[in-house]
């Protein structure tokens, strides 16, 4: 039996051979006489294409097993053209026997290679596309994509645009496969670009559907394009008229399609030296692109829809001067949004890995369609610093919004009567309706030109704020906010209501604080909102020093100034009046007579200070080593030491009083030193009071301890003379007149001064053993020194050396006048004044 089926199989297969030889003998026979019917065959390909065919030469061949039809040197032409549209060197059809038999269809069997071919493929407007040549409209080449393969070799292709109207591209050295396996066609292109469009472009794309007809298209296109120039190429629809100077790149485009619209993109980007130039902008220069991202759109079941947007990486080097190459640090973040039918955005949300703000700002003033007077907003805020993590999530029909993230080095110039910030870091979470600010930041600076003459260095600052927004105002809380400044430490508690419609705003605040160095608190006095004079005078007063605790308290509605800060820009809407806050029980009476049109709240600040150098006024002594309290009440500032020392004098209570800062011209102290007398001349010899006792100091040898009580009227102004009021108290004290060599001791009353000099009422006091009387005036630009008592002949004859008083004997009454003139009607040494004879009047009787 089996013998019988082995003879039966050889049969079979050896009859099958015989057959098939025939067969193919049969065809290779047509095939030689195949060129008599180019005629016949060129009329039957123009009815298939549609389009007038000429055939120059018609030859065939088997490949193998399948026959293979040669077509060269031919030309279609357009209807309506002297011209071909088409032309091609050769064309190459193939027929599949085996696939024709079990398929029993000639198209689907059918390979073709087009060899030299020049096509002129368009894009119309509606997104379809056509081949210029051949069937327009309902007949479109359909059997491109009937056949098994289609190929088109060495060939040049010219590509136009119509959606996007721009000139025509030309390709050559052009290779196309078109594979065509059960309804879905797959297309490979690989075109060998000219010198000046780049190097290679591939495409690959995988679809069903009509590409013929518009939104019938389903599938995937892939496009390589290596080394493109890209000045060279027809730029797609650059918005804002950009156009592209210069740069070359590489492209990588995934992309699904859907309907014959783009539903999903990947793309790598590699680009270098790219110049993009905006009239109204200048250029944009970027020296390398390196750059992923994926979009993806999609339909929900509420007929919305849908994108997504995911930069995997943007890392962008832009030439900022010539030589100076600009690294930005890497971009990574998503952008989603949901809209309607009629594309109007209705959600949008924001997702950050890291992004630097300085680059993303430049980036939005080249490219976004920002109006004039936002840009230059824009630009001037010099916005820096980078958020990763962050997200935010926007509904713009609810007017919703929610935010998480981190900022880190976050900064703005100041612009308009914004304060400028640089180095801010920290966290925010929270809505529109409510959330929370963490600060957590290292050596920061801010800058408002408005109040502060300079930046302010912040070493740190540590604490939140948290905003609760309510039916009529935004308010802002804190409970803790640590902030340490140069030579300042501060911890604070917080609570701001902003009223929404533009009134004054109310701050309730407390602040601890403790200061290190007084010298230091000249960078946090608002000079932007001071006069010059109390500028000057604070500046120079606080010399050194600390303040071990400090309280400072603000309660009440802000002023204008802060108002316009609240609201910068007036012109959007009028400030209309707040009405006043609710007052706590017990502070009716104060707010009511404290309040001011100026502040519009209570300001309070009370600092217990140590070791403070106080320069109270020009030319006059310091005060060192002060211990007391700095108080300002509203705009009333007051500075009381109970202790402190100057020029070797011990001060008691001193008080320093500006009434009205800003308004008062003038500034008081009071005080009292006490000390050595020569100590307490010496005090007086270095103020301005130095031209008027100068002649008394060195007139003088004094001996004993005093006290001194000082009154003064310091203006601000300095054009204008301080006035002065001044005693020094003499108890049991000495001094010896130079000039005469005369000791004067048991010196008791009060030695008074002003700005004009020294005056007395009568002072006790005893020489020559003898009570006697003193009395000091000044007129007339001098010192008068007025001594009356009564001596010994023979005491006064020594001390006077006066002659031919040998004669007299007994006691006598004497007067004795000084004269010192002042030190500014010129210069004289000491040694001058007490050589200078004094007048001695000697009355007639003798006891």
């Amino acid at each position: 039996m089996i013998h019988h089926i082995k003879r039966a199989t050889r049969h079979l297969i050896f009859w099958s051979l015989v057959t098939i030889a025939i067969g193919l003998t049969g065809v290779r026979l047509v095939l030689s006489g195949i060129d008599a019917y180019k005629v016949s065959l060129a009329g039957q390909i123009s009815e298939i294409i549609g389009a007038p065919v000429t055939i120059g030469r018609l030859g065939a061949k088997m490949r193998r097993f399948s026959p293979e039809l040669i077509l060269k040197d031919i030309a279609v032409a357009s209807v309506a053209a002297e011209n071909p549209a088409v032309a091609l060197k050769e064309i190459r059809l193939g027929v599949n026997l085996l696939d024709m038999l079990v398929h029993r269809e000639l198209l689907p069997s059918v390979w073709v290679t087009l060899v030299g071919a020049k096509l002129s493929v368009q894009r119309k407007a509606d997104g379809s596309f056509a081949i210029v040549g051949l069937k327009a409209g309902d007949g479109q080449p359909l059997w491109l994509f009937e056949g098994s393969k289609f190929e088109v070799l060495q060939s040049e292709i010219s590509w136009q645009d119509e959606l996007g109207k721009k000139a025509p591209l030309k390709f050559t050295s052009v290779d196309i496969a078109i594979i065509n396996v059960a309804g879905r066609h797959r297309i490979n292109m690989l075109a060998k670009l000219p010198k000046q469009y780049g190097d290679t472009l591939t495409l690959s794309a995988d679809f069903s559907g009509n590409p013929f007809a518009a939104s019938a298209l389903d599938g995937v296109v892939f496009i390589d394009g290596k080394n493109l120039q890209l000045s060279r190429w027809p730029a797609a629809d650059l918005p804002l008229a950009m156009t592209i100077q210069s740069g070359a790149g590489d492209l990588k485009i995934w992309s699904r399609l859907q309907h014959s619209q783009p539903v999903s993109v990947n793309a790598e980007a590699w680009l270098q030296d790219v110049k993009l130039l905006r009239q109204d902008k200048g250029v944009f220069a970027v020296k390398s692109l390196n750059t992923g991202f994926h979009w993806r759109l999609d339909e929900g079941v509420d007929d919305s829809k849908h994108w997504r947007l995911d930069v995997r990486r943007f890392s962008l080097q832009t030439a900022e001067l010539p030589n100076i190459i600009k690294q930005w640090p890497d971009a990574v973040f998503s952008l989603s949004g949901r809209g309607n039918d009629e594309s109007m955005l209705q959600q949008i949300a924001l997702s950050i890995v890291q992004i630097d703000l300085q680059e993303i700002s430049r980036i939005a003033l080249f490219f976004a369609p920002i109006p004039d007077d936002t840009a230059v907003a824009l630009a001037q805020a010099d916005i820096s610093g980078s958020l990763k993590p962050f997200t935010l999530f926007a509904d713009l029909h609810e007017k919703t919004i929610a935010v998480d993230g981190r900022f880190t080095g976050l900064g703005y110039a100041p612009f308009l009567t914004m304060p400028g910030i640089q180095n801010l870091s920290g966290r925010i979470n929270g809505s529109d309706k409510q959330g929370v600010v963490h600060f957590s930041t290292q050596e920061a600076r801010v800058a408002s030109p408005e109040l502060f003459r300079e930046a302010l260095v912040i070493k740190s600052l540590d604490g939140a704020i948290h905003w609760l927004q309510q039916d009529d105002k935004w308010r802002l809380s804190s409970s803790r906010i640590n902030l340490d400044l140069l030579g300042l430490q501060s911890e604070s508690r917080l609570r701001v209501n902003l009223p929404k419609n533009h009134g004054r705003p109310f701050v309730d605040m407390q602040m601890d604080l403790v200061c290190d160095d007084v010298s230091q608190l000249k960078h946090y006095f608002p000079t932007g909102v001071m006069r010059p004079v109390d500028t000057i005078w604070l500046d120079r007063a606080f010399v050194n020093g600390r303040v071990e605790k400090g309280r400072l308290s603000y309660y009440g509605e802000l002023g204008p100034l802060a108002v316009l800060m609240h609201n910068p820009f007036p012109q959007a809407a009028k400030a209309q009046a707040a009405s006043r806050p609710d007052i706590p029980p017990g502070m009716e009476g104060i707010y009511r007579v404290l309040s001011t049109e100026t502040t519009g709240g209570l300001f309070e600040a009370l600092l217990d200070v140590r070791q403070l150098e106080l320069d109270y006024a020009p030319g006059w002594p310091r005060i060192n080593d002060i211990a007391g309290e700095l108080l300002f009440l509203q705009d009333r500032m007051e500075i009381n030491a109970y202790q402190g020392y100057s020029n070797k004098l011990k001060a008691g209570k001193t008080v320093v009083i500006n009434e009205a800062i800003g308004k008062s011209n003038k500034l008081g102290v009071q005080g009292e030193v006490e000390g050595e007398i020569a100590d307490a001349l010496g005090f007086l010899q270095q103020t301005p009071l130095n031209s008027r006792v100068g002649g008394l100091i060195d007139a003088i040898v004094p001996q004993g301890h005093t006290r001194i009580a000082l009154d003064l009227l310091i203006p601000l102004n300095k054009e204008v003379e301080p006035k002065v009021d001044g005693s020094a108290e003499l108890n049991k004290a000495g001094l010896t007149v130079k000039a005469v060599d005369l000791a004067i001791s048991n010196i008791d009353g009060l030695l008074k001064f002003n700005e004009q000099g020294i005056y007395s009422d009568t002072i006790h006091a005893a020489a020559f053993k003898r009570p006697i009387r003193i009395d000091v005036d000044n007129a007339d630009n001098e010192t008068l020194i007025h001594v009356s008592g009564s001596a010994e002949v023979g005491d006064i004859e020594k001390q006077f050396e006066l002659p031919d008083w040998d004669i007299a004997d007994g006691t006598m009454n004497y007067r004795l006048k000084l004269s010192l003139p002042d030190e500014h009607l010129g210069s004289r040494s000491s040694g001058e004044v007490a050589g200078k004879a004094p007048e001695l009047a000697v009355d007639s009787n003798l006891a």
